[in-house]
C-alpha cells in the first residue's frame, strides 16, 4: 500500500516539529512508498521510499502561494502512484484542502489533532476527513464518534535508558523543558519557587530548557529573567536554552522534579519525557491528570495554586516513596511510547484504507 502524509514541516533543526521525520520513517517501514506534502522541508533524512515535497514556507512563499503549492504537490503525486490512504498529521486545514480531491477520488483520511483547543474550523474538518486519532481524551473535546485515542508517540528510548535509583543529595534539582512562551507557564513556575523557597527544608536549583522561537518568545524569556531577580530568587534559576535529545536527557536523568504547567490543555512531550526519565512530575495540565490518576500518583496533578506546596512535598519525600512515585510514572509512560504509537496508527490506516 502507499501514503499519503500531509504534514507542517519535515526539517530536523526544527524547534518543536522535528519529531515528524521519525513518525515518517516509521510509517515508511510499513508501507510500499510513502508521500509527504510538508509546510516547509529543512534539512532530512528518510528512507528510498519516501519522495517529498515542500509547499516552500522556507522560500519565504505567501499563503496564496503555498496553497497553490500544495495542489501542484498533490497532483504530481496522484499522477505518480495510486494512493491507497492519506494522513493529515496536526493540521487540519490540510485536511480540509484535501477534502474534495479526496472524496471525489475515493481516497480515506485520517487526522491527527492532539491540543486542549477547539478551533471553528475543526469542526469542518471533523466532518471531512473519515477518522482522528488522538493522543488522549482531552487532546481532541469534540465529541465525535470518529475520534480514536491512541497515546502520544514519544521516542523513549533515551529517557528509559536512565537508571532509577537517584538518591536525594544536598540539593534537590527541578526541571522545566518547554519553549519560552506565555502559554507554558513558566512565570507561575518561578512564583511556586519562590513560595517553595521561604521553607525549603534544602538548597535547591531550577533549569529551564528552551528557548524564545518569535519575538514574543524572546521577549517572554527576558521578562522571566527579571522576574527571578524580582523574587529573590535568580541565583538558583538556570536558563540552559535549546538542547539536543541527549542532552536533555541527560538533564533529565539528574533531575528529581519536572514542574509542567502548560495551559494548552494538550499532553507535552516533554512531560511524557520526564515521566519515562524517573522524574516526579509536577503538572496542572489537564491531559496529565487522567495518566497520573491510573498510575497511582494523582496527588501530583495539582491546581496552579498547588504548586509551590506539591514542590515541598516532593522534597520531603521518604526516598522509598519518591522511588516507588518515579516507578509507577515511568511504566505510565510506555504506553505513549512511539514504537507502539505507530503500529496503532498504522492498524487505523490499513483498517480505513480496506474499508
Amino acid at each position: 500500500m502507499n501514503l499519503l502524509v500531509l504534514n507542517l514541516a519535515m526539517d530536523e533543526r526544527h524547534t518543536t516539529l522535528a519529531f515528524g521525520i521519525a513518525w515518517v520513517e516509521r510509517l515508511a517501514r510499513r508501507f510500499e512508498h510513502v508521500d509527504v506534502v510538508t509546510m516547509q522541508a529543512g534539512p532530512f533524512k528518510v528512507p528510498a521510499n519516501v519522495t517529498v515535497r515542500s509547499m516552500g514556507l522556507e522560500h519565504g512563499r505567501s499563503k496564496f502561494r503555498r496553497v497553490a503549492a500544495f495542489y501542484t504537490a498533490i497532483s504530481e503525486v496522484l499522477r505518480t502512484r495510486r494512493i491507497h490512504v492519506v494522513f493529515a498529521h496536526m493540521n487540519w486545514v490540510f485536511a480540509l484542502l484535501f477534502a474534495p480531491l479526496g472524496r471525489a477520488l475515493g481516497l480515506r483520511t485520517l487526522m491527527w489533532y492532539a491540543h486542549g483547543a477547539v478551533p471553528f474550523g475543526l469542526r469542518f474538518a471533523d466532518v471531512a476527513v473519515h477518522r482522528v486519532v488522538t493522543s488522549t481524551v482531552e487532546g481532541y473535546r469534540l465529541q465525535s464518534c470518529k475520534r480514536r485515542v491512541i497515546g502520544q508517540g514519544v521516542d523513549l528510548a533515551p529517557f528509559l535508558a536512565l537508571p532509577m535509583a537517584r538518591a536525594l543529595p544536598c540539593r534537590l534539582t527541578i526541571i522545566t523543558v518547554s519553549r519560552l512562551a506565555p502559554s507554558k507557564g513558566i512565570d507561575r513556575m518561578l512564583h511556586a519557587l519562590a513560595r517553595f523557597a521561604e521553607d525549603a527544608p534544602l538548597p535547591w536549583q531550577f533549569r529551564i530548557v528552551g528557548e524564545g522561537t518569535t519575538e514574543l518568545e524572546r521577549k517572554h524569556g527576558d521578562d522571566l529573567r527579571r522576574l527571578a531577580v524580582t523574587l529573590g530568587i535568580a541565583s538558583e534559576v538556570v536558563f540552559l536554552g535549546r538542547l539536543q535529545t541527549p542532552a536533555i536527557a541527560r538533564e533529565m536523568g539528574a533531575a528529581h522534579v519536572m514542574l509542567n504547567l502548560s495551559t494548552t490543555g494538550s499532553l507535552d512531550k516533554a512531560l511524557i519525557e520526564a515521566m519515562a526519565a524517573g522524574c516526579l512530575v509536577i503538572s496542572t495540565n489537564s491531559a496529565y491528570g487522567p495518566i497520573a490518576r491510573a498510575a497511582g500518583v494523582g496527588r501530583w496533578a495539582v491546581a496552579a495554586s498547588e504548586v509551590g506546596q506539591a514542590i515541598l512535598d516532593a522534597a520531603t519525600l521518604a526516598e522509598t516513596e519518591r522511588q516507588a512515585i518515579a516507578e509507577c510514572l515511568r511504566n505510565a509512560s510506555r504506553s505513549h511510547d512511539i514504537e507502539g504509537l505507530i503500529e496503532r496508527l498504522n492498524r487505523e490506516l490499513i483498517e480505513l484504507a480496506r474499508s
